[in-house]
């Protein structure tokens, strides 16, 4: 906005004509409109190169910790390990979704900053009452709106006829506001400056007439437009944070990576043999179980004594078992 505009808030409506050089009784002429045309621009909001989904998809991935996760699930499915290739790719996919859309909402609301005006505006000129298009509107004009009309530039009112306009679209204020043509304080913010009609707010009630004081991106609303576009191409503390953080990050991961690349061929070989030996324990105590599974009863008493070993387990062999001899069917007493 410029500087003999930013305060007109706070200044009476006769001062505000009298340093934008219009006349209310008749407004400008066609020829002061199109000088002021080509010295302020057309009454539009600029247009930044538009972000497409398959952009903001990719971006996500630039990310050093997303990198690193994705990294971890590759590894994780060429090692076999399913469990954990599913927990990072789910951390991954969750993690892009939610700043794709988050990207997306933005870009789709600057878009609809962009689009918030109406197309045509009744101005007087020369004298008389005129419909023009929003982009030619100049400061100066007089601009008059009705109940229904989309506000298309900042207006400083000059006559108010039980106005109420809503500004949610600006200020988030989901109910309509008085406006009033008296001056308020200079330091009063933008929700309590009563005197001037906000491009892209609606009038919800009464009628109004007031000379435009900004257009295009000198507008609140071009201000707000441009502070979007800037914060776009910045980066937040947070992932300011998170870039470091994910940079230490992959040294850490690095460091680890060469260290057991380094001492694991070298491990001592008392350990192999360990392991060896503890297959071969395995091993004999599973061919011990199946030698045991064969046994024979025997009618004479067990060494224990008694008749109570007279049945008993065989560590025999079945081989063994068949090559030693019989015994003789009638036991002998043995003699005195």
């Amino acid at each position: 906005m410029p500087d003999d505009q930013r305060a007109a808030h706070a200044t009476a409506a006769g001062d505000v004509l009298e340093r934008l050089g219009a006349e209310r009784s008749r407004g400008l002429s066609a020829d002061a409109a199109r000088e002021r045309r080509e010295r302020f621009g057309p009454n539009t909001l600029r247009r930044a190169q538009r972000r497409h989904a398959g952009r903001i998809l990719v971006d996500q991935f630039k990310s050093i910790v997303i990198v690193l996760l994705a990294v971890a699930a590759a590894v994780a499915f060429a090692t076999g390990r399913l469990p954990e290739t599913v927990a990072l790719v789910a951390v991954v996919a969750v993690n892009t979704a939610i700043g794709f859309f988050s990207e997306w909402r933005a870009v789709r609301s600057m878009e609809a900053l962009r689009r918030l005006g109406a197309r045509r505006a009744r101005v007087r000129r020369d004298g008389r009452e005129q419909t023009v298009g929003v982009d030619a509107l100049v400061p100066g004009d007089i601009v008059l709106v009705g109940a229904g009309d989309l506000v298309p530039a900042d207006l400083r009112l000059l006559d108010g006829e039980r106005l109420r306009v809503s500004e949610a679209a600006l200020t988030g204020e989901s109910a309509p506001v008085d406006k009033q043509a008296a001056a308020v304080a200079p330091e009063a913010p933008l929700a309590e400056r009563t005197s001037v009609l906000f491009k892209g707010t609606t009038v919800a009630e009464g009628s109004a007439e007031g000379v435009a004081v900004a257009t295009g991106m000198d507008t609140e609303l071009g201000r707000i437009a441009a502070l979007t576009e800037q914060a776009e191409g910045e980066l937040t503390p947070l992932e300011k944070r998170l870039d470091r953080l994910g940079h230490r990050l992959a040294w850490v991961t690095v460091g680890i990576a060469v260290v057991v690349a380094a001492v694991g061929p070298r491990r001592p070989a008392a350990t192999r043999c360990s392991c060896h030996r503890d297959g071969d324990r395995a091993r004999r105590g599973r061919r011990s179980r199946r030698a045991c599974r064969s046994w024979r009863p025997s009618r004479w008493p067990g060494a224990c004594g008694g008749w109570r070993g007279a049945t008993r387990w065989s560590t025999a062999s079945p081989r063994s078992r068949r090559s030693a001899p019989r015994a003789s069917s009638s036991p002998t007493r043995p003699g005195p």
